[in-house]
Protein backbone atom coordinates (compact mmCIF):
# COMPACT_ATOMS: atom_id res chain seq x y z
CA UNK A 1 0.00 0.00 0.00
CA UNK A 2 1.37 3.62 -0.54
CA UNK A 3 2.60 5.06 2.44
CA UNK A 4 0.25 8.17 2.55
CA UNK A 5 -2.75 5.53 2.26
CA UNK A 6 -1.20 3.38 4.53
CA UNK A 7 -1.69 6.15 7.23
CA UNK A 8 -5.12 7.42 6.21
CA UNK A 9 -6.27 3.44 6.82
CA UNK A 10 -5.02 3.81 9.95
CA UNK A 11 -5.94 7.24 10.92
CA UNK A 12 -9.04 5.94 10.10
CA UNK A 13 -8.96 2.73 12.49
CA UNK A 14 -8.03 4.52 15.55
CA UNK A 15 -11.07 7.26 14.54
CA UNK A 16 -13.35 3.95 14.71
CA UNK A 17 -12.07 2.62 17.85
CA UNK A 18 -12.28 5.82 19.64
CA UNK A 19 -15.91 6.14 18.57
CA UNK A 20 -16.64 2.70 19.86
CA UNK A 21 -17.82 3.39 23.59
CA UNK A 22 -16.45 0.29 24.63
CA UNK A 23 -13.46 1.10 22.97
CA UNK A 24 -13.68 -1.87 20.58
CA UNK A 25 -14.12 -1.58 17.12
CA UNK A 26 -18.02 -2.51 16.32
CA UNK A 27 -18.32 -5.84 14.16
CA UNK A 28 -21.41 -6.37 11.74
CA UNK A 29 -24.59 -8.02 13.77
CA UNK A 30 -24.39 -11.25 14.24
CA UNK A 31 -26.41 -13.60 11.69
CA UNK A 32 -29.18 -15.87 12.55
CA UNK A 33 -27.95 -18.56 10.34
CA UNK A 34 -30.52 -21.50 10.86
CA UNK A 35 -33.94 -21.19 12.17
CA UNK A 36 -35.99 -20.50 14.13
CA UNK A 37 -37.52 -23.63 14.43
CA UNK A 38 -40.50 -24.44 16.89
CA UNK A 39 -40.72 -28.00 18.45
CA UNK A 40 -42.37 -29.83 21.13
CA UNK A 41 -45.74 -28.56 21.05
CA UNK A 42 -47.99 -28.44 24.11
CA UNK A 43 -51.15 -26.84 25.07
CA UNK A 44 -49.05 -23.76 27.40
CA UNK A 45 -45.94 -24.01 24.77
CA UNK A 46 -43.28 -24.49 22.88
CA UNK A 47 -39.75 -24.84 22.26
CA UNK A 48 -37.47 -22.75 19.42
CA UNK A 49 -34.31 -23.22 18.49
CA UNK A 50 -31.99 -21.70 16.32
CA UNK A 51 -28.37 -20.82 15.38
CA UNK A 52 -25.99 -17.70 15.57
CA UNK A 53 -22.89 -17.32 13.87
CA UNK A 54 -20.93 -16.13 16.45
CA UNK A 55 -21.21 -16.10 20.37
CA UNK A 56 -24.27 -14.69 22.01
CA UNK A 57 -26.99 -14.49 24.53
CA UNK A 58 -30.24 -15.12 23.70
CA UNK A 59 -34.27 -14.42 24.41
CA UNK A 60 -37.58 -14.32 22.69
CA UNK A 61 -40.25 -11.86 22.69
CA UNK A 62 -43.60 -12.67 22.55
CA UNK A 63 -47.15 -12.10 23.32
CA UNK A 64 -50.56 -13.83 22.88
CA UNK A 65 -54.23 -11.55 22.11
CA UNK A 66 -55.52 -9.50 19.53
CA UNK A 67 -55.61 -6.11 20.97
CA UNK A 68 -53.95 -4.87 18.42
CA UNK A 69 -55.12 -1.05 18.77
CA UNK A 70 -53.20 -0.91 22.59
CA UNK A 71 -50.42 -3.66 21.25
CA UNK A 72 -49.97 -2.99 17.07
CA UNK A 73 -47.47 -5.18 16.76
CA UNK A 74 -47.58 -8.36 19.19
CA UNK A 75 -51.61 -8.13 19.79
CA UNK A 76 -50.71 -8.15 23.65
CA UNK A 77 -48.44 -7.30 25.95
CA UNK A 78 -44.88 -8.32 25.77
CA UNK A 79 -43.00 -10.48 27.35
CA UNK A 80 -39.60 -11.79 27.84
CA UNK A 81 -38.02 -15.60 27.74
CA UNK A 82 -34.24 -16.59 27.91
CA UNK A 83 -32.76 -19.93 28.54
CA UNK A 84 -31.79 -20.44 32.21
CA UNK A 85 -29.55 -23.73 33.60
CA UNK A 86 -28.65 -23.42 37.28
CA UNK A 87 -28.81 -20.35 37.81
CA UNK A 88 -27.54 -18.98 34.63
CA UNK A 89 -28.47 -17.55 31.81
CA UNK A 90 -26.90 -19.24 28.70
CA UNK A 91 -24.58 -17.11 26.93
CA UNK A 92 -21.47 -17.13 24.82
CA UNK A 93 -22.93 -20.30 22.80
CA UNK A 94 -24.12 -20.48 18.66
CA UNK A 95 -26.80 -22.83 19.88
CA UNK A 96 -29.99 -21.64 21.04
CA UNK A 97 -32.79 -22.53 22.57
CA UNK A 98 -35.93 -21.07 24.52
CA UNK A 99 -38.83 -22.91 25.84
CA UNK A 100 -42.07 -20.57 25.96
CA UNK A 101 -44.66 -22.10 28.95
CA UNK A 102 -47.67 -20.64 30.48
CA UNK A 103 -48.91 -19.96 27.23
CA UNK A 104 -53.21 -20.59 26.61
CA UNK A 105 -54.42 -23.21 24.67
CA UNK A 106 -55.31 -23.21 20.87
CA UNK A 107 -54.38 -19.31 21.14
CA UNK A 108 -51.71 -17.44 18.41
CA UNK A 109 -49.01 -16.81 20.03
CA UNK A 110 -46.91 -13.99 18.10
CA UNK A 111 -42.80 -14.04 18.49
CA UNK A 112 -39.61 -12.76 17.81
CA UNK A 113 -36.35 -14.31 18.54
CA UNK A 114 -33.31 -11.94 19.74
CA UNK A 115 -29.66 -12.64 19.45
CA UNK A 116 -26.67 -10.84 21.41
CA UNK A 117 -23.14 -11.06 20.53
CA UNK A 118 -20.04 -11.21 23.10
CA UNK A 119 -17.23 -10.08 21.90
CA UNK A 120 -15.42 -10.35 25.49
CA UNK A 121 -16.61 -12.87 27.78
CA UNK A 122 -14.25 -12.53 31.06
CA UNK A 123 -14.57 -13.30 34.81
CA UNK A 124 -15.64 -10.00 35.64
CA UNK A 125 -16.81 -7.81 32.83
CA UNK A 126 -18.55 -9.27 29.34
CA UNK A 127 -18.50 -6.79 26.37
CA UNK A 128 -21.69 -6.99 24.05
CA UNK A 129 -21.62 -6.42 20.45
CA UNK A 130 -24.41 -6.02 17.72
CA UNK A 131 -27.66 -7.55 18.04
CA UNK A 132 -29.46 -9.40 15.59
CA UNK A 133 -33.44 -9.84 15.76
CA UNK A 134 -36.06 -11.81 13.69
CA UNK A 135 -39.20 -10.98 12.08
CA UNK A 136 -42.26 -11.39 13.95
CA UNK A 137 -43.83 -14.98 13.45
CA UNK A 138 -47.03 -16.56 14.79
CA UNK A 139 -48.11 -20.19 15.99
CA UNK A 140 -51.34 -21.80 17.76
CA UNK A 141 -50.30 -23.35 21.01
CA UNK A 142 -52.27 -27.38 21.00
CA UNK A 143 -55.54 -27.41 22.73
CA UNK A 144 -57.21 -30.96 23.45
CA UNK A 145 -60.62 -29.32 23.23
CA UNK A 146 -59.91 -28.49 19.48
CA UNK A 147 -62.63 -29.37 17.36
CA UNK A 148 -60.93 -30.04 14.14
CA UNK A 149 -57.57 -29.58 12.45
CA UNK A 150 -55.10 -31.09 9.97
CA UNK A 151 -51.87 -31.96 10.42
CA UNK A 152 -49.23 -33.20 7.96
CA UNK A 153 -46.27 -36.00 7.52
CA UNK A 154 -43.56 -36.54 5.46
CA UNK A 155 -41.51 -39.51 5.41
CA UNK A 156 -38.26 -41.11 3.94
CA UNK A 157 -36.87 -38.02 2.38
CA UNK A 158 -33.28 -38.97 2.73
CA UNK A 159 -32.37 -35.46 2.90
CA UNK A 160 -33.94 -34.27 -0.08
CA UNK A 161 -34.42 -30.88 0.44
CA UNK A 162 -36.17 -29.70 -2.82
CA UNK A 163 -38.45 -32.84 -2.28
CA UNK A 164 -39.51 -31.40 1.20
CA UNK A 165 -40.24 -28.14 0.21
CA UNK A 166 -42.44 -29.23 -3.06
CA UNK A 167 -44.47 -31.80 -0.76
CA UNK A 168 -44.82 -29.20 2.47
CA UNK A 169 -46.17 -26.54 -0.57
CA UNK A 170 -48.70 -29.53 -2.00
CA UNK A 171 -50.22 -30.22 1.36
CA UNK A 172 -50.05 -26.39 2.79
CA UNK A 173 -47.62 -27.99 5.81
CA UNK A 174 -46.89 -23.89 7.28
CA UNK A 175 -50.75 -23.98 8.28
CA UNK A 176 -50.42 -27.19 9.67
CA UNK A 177 -51.16 -27.79 13.35
CA UNK A 178 -48.55 -30.17 13.51
CA UNK A 179 -45.86 -31.71 11.03
CA UNK A 180 -44.71 -34.60 11.39
CA UNK A 181 -40.97 -36.03 10.37
CA UNK A 182 -41.82 -40.28 10.29
CA UNK A 183 -38.47 -40.82 10.13
CA UNK A 184 -35.39 -41.64 7.80
CA UNK A 185 -35.30 -37.78 6.77
CA UNK A 186 -32.42 -36.58 8.20
CA UNK A 187 -30.58 -39.48 6.96
CA UNK A 188 -27.26 -40.70 8.32
CA UNK A 189 -25.91 -37.96 9.12
CA UNK A 190 -22.27 -37.61 9.52
CA UNK A 191 -22.04 -33.64 10.20
CA UNK A 192 -23.55 -30.63 10.99
CA UNK A 193 -24.33 -29.38 7.25
CA UNK A 194 -25.98 -32.92 6.69
CA UNK A 195 -28.66 -32.00 9.23
CA UNK A 196 -28.75 -28.04 7.97
CA UNK A 197 -28.60 -28.73 4.52
CA UNK A 198 -31.07 -31.53 4.18
CA UNK A 199 -33.76 -31.31 7.02
CA UNK A 200 -33.68 -28.14 9.29
CA UNK A 201 -33.64 -25.64 7.03
CA UNK A 202 -35.90 -26.47 4.55
CA UNK A 203 -38.08 -27.34 7.24
CA UNK A 204 -37.64 -23.93 8.44
CA UNK A 205 -38.20 -22.37 5.08
CA UNK A 206 -41.38 -24.49 4.18
CA UNK A 207 -43.38 -24.77 7.85
CA UNK A 208 -41.47 -25.08 10.83
CA UNK A 209 -41.28 -21.13 11.76
CA UNK A 210 -44.59 -21.74 12.21
CA UNK A 211 -45.81 -25.21 12.52
CA UNK A 212 -44.31 -27.19 14.92
CA UNK A 213 -42.30 -30.26 13.65
CA UNK A 214 -42.22 -33.71 15.64
CA UNK A 215 -39.45 -35.63 14.49
CA UNK A 216 -39.70 -39.28 14.85
CA UNK A 217 -36.44 -41.36 14.61
CA UNK A 218 -36.04 -43.56 12.23
CA UNK A 219 -33.40 -46.13 11.39
CA UNK A 220 -31.30 -44.32 9.63
CA UNK A 221 -31.36 -41.08 11.75
CA UNK A 222 -29.65 -43.63 14.68
CA UNK A 223 -26.56 -43.83 12.27
CA UNK A 224 -23.60 -41.67 11.51
CA UNK A 225 -21.61 -39.66 13.44
CA UNK A 226 -24.24 -36.58 14.21
CA UNK A 227 -26.94 -39.24 15.35
CA UNK A 228 -26.01 -39.11 19.05
CA UNK A 229 -26.07 -35.57 18.55
CA UNK A 230 -29.72 -35.52 17.37
CA UNK A 231 -31.77 -33.71 19.97
CA UNK A 232 -29.20 -30.52 19.66
CA UNK A 233 -31.23 -29.87 16.74
CA UNK A 234 -34.92 -31.63 17.33
CA UNK A 235 -34.95 -31.71 21.29
CA UNK A 236 -37.76 -34.18 22.59
CA UNK A 237 -39.73 -33.97 26.00
CA UNK A 238 -38.08 -35.61 28.62
CA UNK A 239 -34.82 -36.23 26.33
CA UNK A 240 -36.23 -39.48 24.90
CA UNK A 241 -37.84 -40.24 21.49
CA UNK A 242 -40.90 -41.97 22.82
CA UNK A 243 -44.27 -39.89 23.91
CA UNK A 244 -47.55 -39.06 23.95
CA UNK A 245 -49.70 -35.69 23.74
CA UNK A 246 -52.97 -34.49 22.90
CA UNK A 247 -54.55 -32.26 20.16
CA UNK A 248 -58.35 -32.12 19.60
CA UNK A 249 -59.94 -35.15 19.94
CA UNK A 250 -56.23 -37.15 19.09
CA UNK A 251 -54.06 -38.65 21.56
CA UNK A 252 -50.77 -39.24 19.22
CA UNK A 253 -48.62 -41.95 20.56
CA UNK A 254 -44.78 -41.52 19.46
CA UNK A 255 -42.76 -44.64 19.33
CA UNK A 256 -39.02 -45.15 18.13
CA UNK A 257 -38.44 -48.01 16.26
CA UNK A 258 -34.69 -48.39 16.12
CA UNK A 259 -32.48 -50.24 13.80
CA UNK A 260 -34.21 -52.57 10.78
CA UNK A 261 -31.59 -55.84 11.66
CA UNK A 262 -30.01 -57.39 14.82
CA UNK A 263 -28.37 -55.31 17.27
CA UNK A 264 -25.15 -57.72 16.40
CA UNK A 265 -24.74 -57.21 12.84
CA UNK A 266 -21.60 -55.78 11.88
CA UNK A 267 -22.43 -52.92 10.33
CA UNK A 268 -23.40 -51.51 13.88
CA UNK A 269 -19.96 -52.14 15.48
CA UNK A 270 -21.24 -53.52 18.86
CA UNK A 271 -22.85 -50.28 19.34
CA UNK A 272 -26.43 -50.71 19.12
CA UNK A 273 -28.94 -52.17 21.85
CA UNK A 274 -32.11 -51.85 20.52
CA UNK A 275 -33.70 -54.84 21.77
CA UNK A 276 -33.52 -53.75 25.05
CA UNK A 277 -34.74 -50.17 23.92
CA UNK A 278 -37.87 -51.54 22.46
CA UNK A 279 -38.35 -53.85 25.64
CA UNK A 280 -38.44 -50.70 27.53
CA UNK A 281 -40.85 -48.70 25.30
CA UNK A 282 -43.17 -51.68 25.59
CA UNK A 283 -43.59 -51.14 29.19
CA UNK A 284 -44.47 -47.53 28.66
CA UNK A 285 -46.24 -48.10 26.29
CA UNK A 286 -48.67 -50.70 29.29
CA UNK A 287 -48.69 -47.36 31.43
CA UNK A 288 -49.99 -44.96 28.60
CA UNK A 289 -52.81 -47.07 27.06
CA UNK A 290 -54.01 -47.39 30.78
CA UNK A 291 -53.97 -43.08 31.22
CA UNK A 292 -56.75 -41.18 31.30
CA UNK A 293 -55.49 -39.12 28.25
CA UNK A 294 -55.40 -41.77 25.82
CA UNK A 295 -58.91 -43.57 27.54
CA UNK A 296 -60.93 -39.97 26.73
CA UNK A 297 -59.33 -39.73 23.50
CA UNK A 298 -61.75 -40.36 20.34
CA UNK A 299 -58.81 -41.15 17.95
CA UNK A 300 -55.73 -43.59 19.12
CA UNK A 301 -52.77 -42.71 16.46
CA UNK A 302 -49.68 -44.11 16.71
CA UNK A 303 -46.42 -43.24 14.85
CA UNK A 304 -43.37 -45.88 14.09
CA UNK A 305 -41.14 -45.32 11.54
CA UNK A 306 -40.40 -49.13 11.10
CA UNK A 307 -44.38 -50.65 10.72
CA UNK A 308 -45.23 -54.45 12.24
CA UNK A 309 -44.95 -55.88 9.46
CA UNK A 310 -42.39 -57.59 7.05
CA UNK A 311 -39.30 -59.83 7.42
CA UNK A 312 -36.62 -57.82 9.25
CA UNK A 313 -35.46 -57.95 12.85
CA UNK A 314 -36.52 -54.62 13.61
CA UNK A 315 -40.51 -54.85 12.36
CA UNK A 316 -40.89 -58.37 13.78
CA UNK A 317 -39.67 -57.52 17.22
CA UNK A 318 -42.06 -54.11 17.16
CA UNK A 319 -45.10 -57.02 16.31
CA UNK A 320 -44.18 -59.52 18.86
CA UNK A 321 -43.70 -56.86 21.65
CA UNK A 322 -45.99 -53.70 20.93
CA UNK A 323 -48.94 -54.72 18.70
CA UNK A 324 -50.63 -57.04 21.79
CA UNK A 325 -50.58 -53.76 23.63
CA UNK A 326 -51.78 -51.62 20.92
CA UNK A 327 -54.52 -53.82 20.32
CA UNK A 328 -55.36 -54.36 23.87
CA UNK A 329 -55.51 -50.25 23.65
CA UNK A 330 -57.83 -49.77 20.54
CA UNK A 331 -55.13 -48.01 19.21
CA UNK A 332 -56.83 -46.44 15.52
CA UNK A 333 -54.52 -46.18 13.39
CA UNK A 334 -50.78 -46.93 12.55
CA UNK A 335 -48.30 -44.95 10.52
CA UNK A 336 -44.97 -45.86 9.47
CA UNK A 337 -42.80 -45.72 6.92
CA UNK A 338 -39.82 -47.56 6.04
CA UNK A 339 -40.43 -49.28 2.69
CA UNK A 340 -40.46 -46.63 0.31
CA UNK A 341 -44.19 -47.94 -0.87
CA UNK A 342 -47.93 -47.15 -0.52
CA UNK A 343 -49.36 -49.45 2.29
CA UNK A 344 -52.56 -49.36 3.37
CA UNK A 345 -53.16 -52.55 5.33
CA UNK A 346 -56.55 -53.38 6.70
CA UNK A 347 -57.11 -54.91 10.33
CA UNK A 348 -56.66 -58.69 10.45
CA UNK A 349 -57.18 -60.93 13.04
CA UNK A 350 -53.39 -62.60 13.23
CA UNK A 351 -51.95 -59.14 13.41
CA UNK A 352 -53.32 -55.48 14.42
CA UNK A 353 -56.94 -54.59 14.77
CA UNK A 354 -56.28 -51.42 13.23
CA UNK A 355 -55.14 -50.38 10.06
CA UNK A 356 -51.40 -49.77 9.10
CA UNK A 357 -50.99 -46.78 6.43
CA UNK A 358 -47.79 -45.45 5.08
CA UNK A 359 -46.79 -43.46 2.12
CA UNK A 360 -43.87 -42.99 -0.28
CA UNK A 361 -41.09 -40.73 -0.12
CA UNK A 362 -42.80 -38.96 -2.97
CA UNK A 363 -46.13 -38.35 -1.17
CA UNK A 364 -47.43 -36.93 1.96
CA UNK A 365 -49.89 -37.87 4.43
CA UNK A 366 -52.26 -35.25 4.90
CA UNK A 367 -54.93 -35.71 7.98
CA UNK A 368 -58.20 -33.81 7.90
CA UNK A 369 -59.55 -34.48 12.15
CA UNK A 370 -63.09 -34.09 13.30
CA UNK A 371 -64.76 -35.39 15.92
CA UNK A 372 -66.65 -37.69 13.48
CA UNK A 373 -63.76 -38.97 11.71
CA UNK A 374 -60.06 -39.44 10.55
CA UNK A 375 -59.47 -38.47 6.53
CA UNK A 376 -56.23 -39.44 5.46
CA UNK A 377 -55.23 -38.42 1.86
CA UNK A 378 -51.70 -39.23 0.23
CA UNK A 379 -50.60 -36.60 -1.79
CA UNK A 380 -48.12 -36.52 -4.37
CA UNK A 381 -45.66 -33.97 -5.68
CA UNK A 382 -48.22 -33.09 -7.95
CA UNK A 383 -50.87 -32.81 -5.43
CA UNK A 384 -53.00 -35.67 -6.81
CA UNK A 385 -54.27 -37.49 -4.39
CA UNK A 386 -52.92 -41.57 -4.85
CA UNK A 387 -55.06 -43.18 -1.77
CA UNK A 388 -57.13 -42.50 0.67
CA UNK A 389 -58.22 -43.56 4.14
CA UNK A 390 -61.22 -42.81 6.57
CA UNK A 391 -61.07 -43.84 10.03
CA UNK A 392 -64.65 -43.34 11.84
CA UNK A 393 -64.64 -42.36 15.41
CA UNK A 394 -65.94 -45.36 17.56
CA UNK A 395 -68.94 -45.22 19.36
CA UNK A 396 -68.60 -44.00 23.41
CA UNK A 397 -65.63 -42.44 23.37
CA UNK A 398 -65.19 -38.91 24.69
Amino acid sequence: MHPPRLAQACLLAVLILAASPDGFAQPAPPVIIHGPLLTNPTPDGATIIWFTDRPCTSWVEYAQGESFRSFPSFGGLIQTARSVQHGLIDANTLRHEIRLTGLKPGQACRYRIHSKAILSFQPYEVVYGALAVSEIRTFRTLDPAKKGFFFVVFQDLHNNAARLETLSARTSASTADLVVLNGDNAADPGRETDVFVGLFDPAVRSFAAASPLVLVRGNHETRGAMARRLEEFFPTPAGRHYYAFSHGPVRFIILDSGEDKPDDSPVYAGLADFDRYRAEQAEWLKSEIKSEPFRRAAFRIVFSHIPPFGDGHGARKIADLWLPILNKGGADLLIGGHYHTLYKNAPRPDGSSFPVLGAPPDAAIQADVTDEAVILQIIDAEGKVRDSLTIPAKPGRR
